[in-house]
């Protein structure tokens, strides 16, 4: 194997091994305690949801080009070169992907690669044994001998048919070969599961294709085979050693409620696709997606919803600002006690946080506690009203800093104003008024100078933070002349000529002011935690932990976006929004975010690859 391939080994897990961890990771599936049959999924073979890569080329030409736009051709070829010792056998012209069934015992994943014949599939086993992917029967017989003997005996008593193998070494597993494909997962039956090349359902251009079939299963097998699979992965979670048990208790409450927020995707559509696709010509890169509830669930619901309520901030002016975002989605009942529950473990950790940083002057840890208990009791409040409805506007100042208005809508604003009346070393500022009738905002100034020295680029000199509310909405703004444009906010948020929308969400961007804010912080904490990190290291930290959280910190993200945005096209722009019967979701990259992509690839493969 080459050099430069050693240290890439996970490129295996990702290309072949998708559906050890990517099926894991995504959807939930885990491995069972021994490689054994488990029952075929009920109700039928046909998978829930599809990953389709349009082909191992047509990725390579993606990549080509992101390293082509930060004149990277060499990076590009060791990169090429790196894959390519994985894919011996593997036709790169046609399409690979990634199937989910919904079984009794769970979520079953199988990942399947194009191999024109039986030829090329014994090239494919022998590369992988090449690689310590050993397979049992052997690709050789003269290998039996590298074969363990309790293998062979397990090999004997699963009564594999002539095209099936089992995994072991690397990772432990199956795979059979099948109508010009390789099936591989965790178990036997698993690989049985799916046994015809892909539909090819996802659109031509696009390079990757996520489908949803609500036909393969019911959704409350679905729901069930997901929560299953739920369960399995919070299990195998593990403390850290530094973490406190409440935030161990925070981080695995956070895992169940995000993969609960995509089992709701998986579980109640009728159908959904998304797809991601880059334009070479235009330079840009697109996602589009639509979902479409199945009858009688709580997406369905949601998705009548959408419209009922008007924004009450859409008044509120975009212009000259460098991000600007709006957000009115109804809050989906399924979620919203497993949200509250994040809302209160989370609000633990951080006044604990809080209480135990040396960081932070005795003074400001008081008005820190207050400011975090506002967030949270928010967080919980918004999470009780039918729809989350607010907005956040950032301007770019003549220095270089930025100045920020944000609200959201509340049940209960007066409630929330005693709570900020009580925040330690606040200054009353007085009332604001619009012209509607909930636009009466009560004001004060809360100065933090510890945020001022952290985050420069985010307050003004003396790290003045407004607060106010009003009968039914939070505010807040920080930043160069922010009381001036929380005033205009307010005045603007009155009009009374808002109307329901199906926007349910929108966001856009100018992405190189906020690179380059987000670089100048990022150099200034760097600074301040290396002495931390040092002795962290003299403290016995595990050294291939401290390898793994030095990949991404040493490509130094910050510096790197700033660099490939100050090359212009930097929009980023999403929206989410209701048509007839489905939810739309559309998503612009221009060609900066591309150069970002290309810079990160480009240093990822000189810190790691090139000799």
């Amino acid at each position: 194997m080459p050099a430069f391939a050693k240290p890439l080994n996970s490129l295996l897990r990702l290309t072949i091994w998708i559906t050890a961890i990517g099926g894991s990771l995504l959807a939930g599936g885990a491995p069972p305690p021994a490689l054994a049959e488990t029952p075929r999924a009920a109700g039928g073979e046909r998978p829930v949801l599809t990953v389709d890569l349009s082909s191992v080329n047509k990725a390579y030409a993606d990549a080509k080009f992101v390293f082509d736009l930060v004149g990277d051709q060499k990076g590009y070829q060791t990169f090429k070169e790196t894959i390519d010792v994985y894919l011996a056998g593997v036709n790169t012209g046609t399409s690979c992907d990634l199937r989910i069934f919904a079984t009794p015992e769970g979520l079953a994943t199988v990942g399947s690669l194009p191999i024109a014949s039986d030829g090329d599939f014994k090239k494919f086993v022998r590369n992988l044994w090449d690689i310590d992917v050993k397979t049992a029967p052997p690709p050789e017989p003269r290998l039996i001998r590298q074969v363990p003997a309790a293998i062979r005996s397990q090999v004997s008593s699963l009564k594999l048919q002539p095209n099936e193998r089992l995994i072991f070494g690397m990772r432990d597993g199956f795979v059979r070969y099948e109508k010009g494909r390789a099936y591989i997962a965790e178990t036997l039956d698993a690989v049985r599961y799916a046994d015809s090349a892909p539909d090819g359902a996802g659109a031509e251009e696009a390079t990757l294709a996520l489908r949803v079939d609500g036909r393969a299963a019911a959704v409350e097998q679905r729901r069930a085979a997901f929560e299953k699979s739920r369960e399995q992965v919070l299990s195998r979670m593990k403390k850290n050693e530094e973490e406190s048990d409440a935030e161990f208790a925070f981080r695995r409450t956070l895992v169940s409620y995000q993969l609960a927020k995509f089992g709701l995707i998986f579980s109640e559509s009728s159908q959904a696709r998304i797809t991601w696709t880059t334009s070479h010509s235009k330079k840009r890169s697109d996602i589009d997606a639509e979902i479409v509830p199945a009858k009688g669930t709580s997406l369905e619901k949601n998705l009548q919803q959408v419209g009922q309520l008007p924004d009450a901030f859409a008044g509120v002016s975009k212009k000259d600002t460098v991000l600007s975002s709006m957000i009115n989605m109804p809050v989906n009942g399924a979620l919203a006690e497993s949200f509250k529950t994040v809302v209160k473990q989370g609000q633990e950790v951080a006044q604990a946080r809080i209480d135990n940083s040396s960081n932070i002057e005795s003074g400001q840890k008081e008005t820190d506690r207050d400011i975090a208990k506002l967030i949270f009791d928010v967080m919980d409040d918004v999470s009780s009203l039918p729809v989350f409805n607010g907005f956040l506007r950032i301007w770019l100042n003549n220095d270089g800093t930025l100045t920020t208005v944000a609200a959201t809508r509340v049940s209960d604003g007066l409630k929330l104003d005693e709570a900020i009346q009580k925040i330690g070393g606040r200054e009353k500022v007085g009332k604001k008024r619009g012209r509607g009738s909930d636009a009466e905002v009560e004001v004060c100034k809360v100065t933090a100078h510890q945020w001022h020295q952290d985050y420069q680029e985010l307050f003004d000199k003396d790290g003045s933070v407004y607060i106010g509310a009003s009968k039914n909405a939070v505010w807040y703004a920080a930043g160069e002349n922010a009381l001036q444009r929380l005033e205009q906010s307010i005045e603007e948020a009155g009009d009374a000529s808002a109307t329901a929308q199906d926007n349910v969400f929108e966001m856009e961007a100018e992405m190189r002011p906020l690179a380059e804010v987000w670089s100048r912080i990022h150099s200034r904490l760097a600074k301040g935690g290396a002495q931390k990190v040092a002795e962290k290291g003299k403290a016995g930290e595990k050294p291939q932990a401290a390898r793994a959280a030095s990949v991404i910190a040493s490509l130094n993200l910050p510096k790197l976006a700033t660099e490939a945005y100050r090359g212009g096209h930097d929009v980023v722009a999403l929206s989410l929004k209701r048509h007839d019967d489905r939810e739309v979701l559309a998503a612009h990259f221009d060609e900066g975010t591309l150069r970002f992509i290309g810079q990160a690839l480009s240093q990822f493969v000189k810190d790691n690859l090139q000799d």
